[in-house]
């Protein structure tokens, strides 16, 4: 599923699903900083982080900060499921740069695992993960809310009841 609805239809009589993608702003929250950990990544390193099961998130998308780099190089942020596909997420051209960019990724069913890639010539560099948003399914033909009362910062629409709208604006 590449962003597109799902709809999944059974029997007669039985419950229809409608699985739709949400993109739920968080945080932002600091999940990993070198600085203040392993210290920099070098060339041809590559550090997996891990938590807990991702549950219902499928992709998150973070902000990540480059920091006191070294020789010119990149950073890739993939999915621990798989190996490095060969793309980079941020890109630094001298040394003693502070640059930041989005990187979104899926992530490892099993533990939430990404993978952070570092590559060029004697490249090194420090580097912050700041998670800014998930990608969760939800069921919409169920009611399957989300709410964000339940981390204290009250009054979010229910995004099922907004998805619902948008479909049938469009004549889903």
């Amino acid at each position: 599923m590449t962003g597109a609805s799902l709809l999944t239809a059974a029997s007669a009589g039985a419950q229809t699903s409608l699985m739709v993608p949400i993109y739920a702003p968080v945080g932002p929250y600091r999940v990993y900083d070198s600085r203040k950990q392993e210290g920099p990544i070098n060339s041809g390193e590559t550090r997996t982080l891990v938590s807990e099961p991702a549950g219902a998130v499928w992709a998150e998308c973070f902000n990540l900060t480059v920091t006191g780099t070294g020789w010119p190089g990149w950073l890739s942020v993939f999915s621990a499921d798989i190996s490095w596909p060969g793309s980079s997420s941020i890109n630094w051209f001298e040394e003693n740069l502070t640059l930041a960019n989005n990187a979104y990724t899926e992530i490892r069913e099993s533990d939430s695992g990404i993978s952070i890639r570092c590559g060029g010539y004697a490249a090194s560099t420090h580097f912050v993960l700041d998670l800014v948003a998930a990608l969760v399914f939800v069921d919409v033909a169920a009611g399957a809310p989300m709410s964000r009362s339940a981390s204290g910062r009250g009054g979010l629409v229910d995004p099922s009841t907004r998805v619902r709208r948008t479909l049938d604006t469009f004549g889903a």
